[in-house]
This record gives C-alpha cells, structure tokens and sequence, in this order.
C-alpha cells in the first residue's frame, strides 16, 4: 500500500514562493481583518504594469455544503484598493532593509517552471544587494 502524499507533505523549499509585495501594500491600505482575493493591472500596455486593483473583503467560514468549513468573502464588504508598482517597490526595498534578505527569491534560489535555479538578482546567496552609490 502506497501512501499518498499532500500538499503538507512535500518539502518545506518546493512551497516557499518570495513575498507578494503588492499584496503587502494592499493587505495595509484594507481595513483591519480583511482578506485581498482579486488582483487586476489596470494598464495592459506598460510591462511590466504600474497599477494594480486590488479587491478585498471580510472572510469568513461556510457553514454547510460542499465546502464546509473552506473560507469565502462575506457579501457586501468587498472594498477596492489601489496599489502602484512604486509602492510595492518601496516595500521590497524596505523588506530588504529590515531582513537582509533578497526579496526576489527565497533562500537564493527563483522557481523557472518546474525547477529552482539561483536567483540572478543575488547571484544565489539570498541575501540582500546594496546598491553602491559611485563617489
């Protein structure tokens, strides 16, 4: 008899994915318990967007169904945010500051597909780049 893995079961760096910045900005401008799930760029024709609509509401647990117990989004408090690319890379920059991390990977590595490879940004050490300014 096999045993059947879940999601839980894998290791720990198959599951870590880098901070979502915008989603940091977002989650901060939204009222206090309040839960961000739709994520839209307002500007199709920048790349990478400079806009994000971020759409919130107040969580809470199915009762009965199918899906009892999963969470969902009560009714009628969705509220809607606005987020730039400026404001998530203010919050990169002061992730980095506070950690000494690198916010683009996690552990020096970046997920391509199917696989992790070292994080270009870093050069795979994971830690944080300080910029130098020319003197």
């Amino acid at each position: 008899m096999t045993k059947q893995l879940s999601m839980l079961d894998q290791p720990t760096e198959t599951l870590a994915y880098p901070p979502n910045f915008i989603e940091r900005v977002a989650l901060r401008k939204l009222p206090d318990g309040y839960w961000a799930y739709r994520f839209e760029a307002l500007d199709y024709t920048a790349k990478p967007p400079t806009i994000f609509r971020i759409t919130g509401g107040k969580p809470r647990t199915l009762k009965s169904g199918p899906r009892k117990g999963s969470l969902t989004v009560e009714s009628g408090t969705s509220v809607e945010v606005y987020v730039t690319r400026a404001e998530a890379l203010a919050e990169e920059q002061a992730y980095e500051d506070e950690t000494g991390k690198c916010g683009a990977c996690v552990d020096g590595k970046v997920r391509r597909f199917s696989e992790f490879v070292d994080c270009r940004r870093c050069g795979g050490t994971g830690r944080a780049v300080v910029k130098k300014v020319p003197t």
